[in-house]
């Protein structure tokens, strides 16, 4: 029994066209292009660029292009308003939009993308074409080399608006799903028959070359024009400033006269003022040379009687000055003597206590002398004592109201027996008063001072 082996289907995957495969179908659809395909159940898929697989069933339509296709429209013969034969390439720009539209478009009509293109899509255009370009004779849209004339591009501009103004209102009228997107002309519009055309070249450039040096020409002739008109202009500009210079020369000078005149007017008017200001400035001055007598008088009198016041007031502070130099005077001869008196007391302090050391050396002897004769001794020094302190006051000349002082302190301890303050030093006295008289003739002191010493 000998098996049976399945049969390998091979196929090109990169096939464009649709192939069998088993219970589908291939295709490979290149880039910028799609396929509308109809499944059994009545919708219309559109297939990308790529591989695809698909049932057996499923219709696949004609491809169709994705992107603008270029229509090229090439008139060969036709002639112009003027009867003369022209030829002429141009081209036509159209995009699909809606693929199912269009496809089912195909589909009901049984035509071909092609001959959709060719039997009525140029035909269309190129009848327009016609109808537009008929509209112009030959000179108005052939373009010589090189010598172009300025209202054929115009011309050609405007036809070709027209042309796409006239597809966009039949792509509406067809809502196939398409549109037109750009018209142009490829070549340009030439006369048909060489010959003819090389002569109507050189007819035109004669005529262009004609034309040209007759602008030419004339650009010369009104260059010179201008010239002339400008050194016209330039004559009559320097007569015209001539002129305006001798005027304002004029202006000038009747300006510089009115100037001068008002100078004038205006100094004798200001030599004026000054005369009056002159004389009013003499009348202030006899006023103020009448005011300044009056008050150099006022002056004077004030014046003298200052200088009386001053007089009198420095009289005032001298005798003021000598009464507090006289009392200051007194007062340091005071100072002078109370130190004086002080100092001497100090050494009558000094005398007396060496007196009272030599009393306290006696009363150690004391002891050894009978008591009556240590008393007269005693009492005899003390009387010597005393005298020689009064002395000591009375020759040294003390005022009397100081020497009173001493005195009577003197007196007040003498008759009690105890120690006389002199100037703040102790001076131990007696009891017996005949030592006194003693004491004032031992000194040289017979009688107290009177008079203060000046």
């Amino acid at each position: 029994m000998k098996l049976k082996y399945p049969t390998l289907q091979l196929i090109n995957k990169s096939e464009q066209k649709p192939q069998d495969f088993g219970e589908y179908r291939t295709m490979n659809l290149p880039p910028g292009h799609v396929t509308p395909v109809a499944h059994e159940d009545g919708e219309i898929e559109i297939l990308k660029p790529g591989f695809h697989k698909l049932p057996k069933t499923a219709i696949i339509r004609e491809t169709l292009p994705s992107r603008p296709l270029v229509i090229p429209i090439s008139l060969k013969s036709f002639h112009a308003k003027d009867l003369h034969e022209m030829r002429a390439n141009f081209s036509v720009q159209m995009e699909i939009n809606e693929y199912t539209k269009f496809s089912n478009h195909l589909q009901v009509e049984q035509k071909t993308f092609r001959d959709f293109i060719d039997n009525t899509v140029s035909k269309y255009i190129e009848g327009n074409l016609l109808k537009f370009l008929r509209q112009y004779n030959h000179y108005e849209i052939v373009v010589v080399q090189g010598h172009e004339k300025v209202n054929t591009s115009e011309n050609i501009d405007r036809l070709l608006k027209s042309l796409y103004e006239e597809l966009d209102s039949y792509s509406k009228k067809l809502d196939l799903g398409i549109q037109f997107v750009e018209a142009k002309l490829v070549s340009d519009v030439e006369i048909a028959d060489v010959e003819v055309r090389n002569n109507y070249y050189k007819i035109e450039k004669s005529k262009l070359s004609i034309e040209a040096t007759r602008a030419e020409n004339n650009a010369k002739e009104e260059q010179s024009k201008s010239r002339y008109l400008l050194d016209k202009n330039q004559m009559d500009r320097s007569r015209d400033l001539e002129k305006q210079k001798i005027e304002v020369e004029a202006l000038k000078s009747e300006l510089q006269q009115q100037k001068q005149n008002e100078l004038k007017e205006k100094n004798e008017a200001a030599q004026f003022q000054i005369v009056e200001q002159q004389i009013k400035i003499k009348e202030r001055q006899l006023e103020y040379e009448e005011k300044e007598k009056i008050t150099r008088a006022k002056v004077t009198e004030e014046e003298e009687l200052l200088k009386v016041k001053t007089l009198v007031e420095r009289r005032k502070l001298e005798e003021l000055n000598k009464s507090k130099i006289l009392q200051e005077t007194a007062k340091i001869e005071s100072d002078a003597l109370k130190l004086k008196s002080e100092a001497k007391a100090y050494e009558i302090f000094t005398i007396a206590k060496a007196e009272a050391e030599k009393i306290e050396m006696e009363n150690k002897a004391k002891e050894t002398m009978s008591t009556k004769h240590f008393e007269l001794e005693q009492l005899k020094i003390q009387g010597d004592n005393a005298a020689k302190a009064f002395g000591a006051v009375f020759q040294n000349g003390l005022y009397h109201g100081y020497a009173k002082e001493v005195m009577a302190n003197v007196l007040s301890e003498f008759m009690k027996g105890g120690e006389m303050k002199l100037g703040g030093y102790g001076v131990p006295i007696g009891k017996v008063g005949d030592t006194i008289s003693n004491g004032f003739k031992t000194n040289g002191a017979s009688e107290p001072p009177t008079k203060q010493r000046k």
